[in-house]
Formats: structure tokens, C-alpha cells, sequence
């Protein structure tokens, strides 16, 4: 990836998520997302994500948290809400 090369960071994000965007990780993301939801935890847009986390096309949701787990090793703070932080 060559720095300001705006193809080639689109091109990373784009094996990036079908490389994590699997049913596995979506079940873990919804199954997060429901613990949230019962303990009032979750706003309902966030709750909102489980449509997303059920579609066949690729999730905004899972884009979101990929890019709240590597923001810290980037040099961004992390997300102060964990999981709602990188979503909402």
C-alpha cells in the first residue's frame, strides 16, 4: 500500500473485510449485539446492525468494528464504548 494512494487503501479494505466478514464472525457480532441489547446497552440504530449482520452483501457492521479493532495500532484512540464505539 503506497501512502495518499486512495486505490490501494480501498483495495485493503476490500480483501480486509472478506477476509474477517465471515458467518462465523457475523454470529459472534449479532450474539454481541443481543447481550448489549438485553442488559440496555445498545442503542436501537446499533441494534439496528443485526439487519445488516443478515444480509448477504457485505456488512457495514463488520467494516465498522474491523475498523474500530485496528484504529489503536494506527495511532487512533481507541474507541472509549468498545464494540458501540466502533459502530456508533
Amino acid at each position: 500500500m503506497v501512502d495518499g494512494d486512495q486505490d490501494s487503501v480501498a483495495d485493503c479494505r476490500v480483501t480486509a473485510l472478506a477476509a474477517v466478514d465471515t458467518p462465523v464472525v457475523r454470529a459472534e457480532l449479532a450474539a454481541a449485539v443481543r447481550v448489549l441489547e438485553l442488559h440496555g446497552r445498545c442503542p436501537p440504530d446499533v441494534a439496528a446492525a443485526l439487519v445488516d449482520l443478515a444480509s448477504p452483501s457485505p456488512s457495514v457492521f463488520v467494516l465498522a468494528a474491523m475498523f474500530g479493532a485496528v484504529a489503536p495500532g494506527a495511532g487512533a484512540p481507541p474507541a472509549a464504548a468498545g464494540l458501540l464505539g466502533a459502530v456508533g
